[in-house]
């Protein structure tokens, strides 16, 4: 049976994402003042390791998130992730707090 473990990625409002088709499909992202780095990444596997039940060696099925103001955004990243053998899921809005509140937009992919 595969778990699913859901990773929650930096909101990455009002982004520009640009890509490389490059042989590993790259994708570069700016985000003032938000940095994930390698270290970050190593860590925060670690500790899922040693703190949870989930046997990390398994295979598991990941979801991932990624938010922009406009929907239509995620177009071109959609097409670049599932040919890298990620599934679509959906693009939907949040919910928001208040009417006044900028819509925010989800693109929810598995691997």
């Amino acid at each position: 049976m595969k778990r699913i473990v859901i990773l929650s990625f930096l909101s990455l409002l009002s982004c520009k994402e640009s890509y490389t088709n490059q042989s590993n499909q790259q994708m570069k992202t700016e985000v003032p003042g938000k940095v994930i780095t390698l270290d970050s990444l190593e860590s925060m596997f670690t500790n899922i390791s040693k703190t949870s039940k989930w046997d990390m060696d398994n295979t598991m099925l990941w979801g991932y998130f990624f938010t922009d103001s406009n929907p239509e955004s995620f177009m071109n990243i959609k097409t670049d992730l599932e040919s890298q053998g990620y599934t679509f899921v959906d693009i939907y809005q949040a919910d928001r707090d208040s009417e006044d509140e900028n819509p925010l937009w989800y693109l929810h992919v598995e691997k």
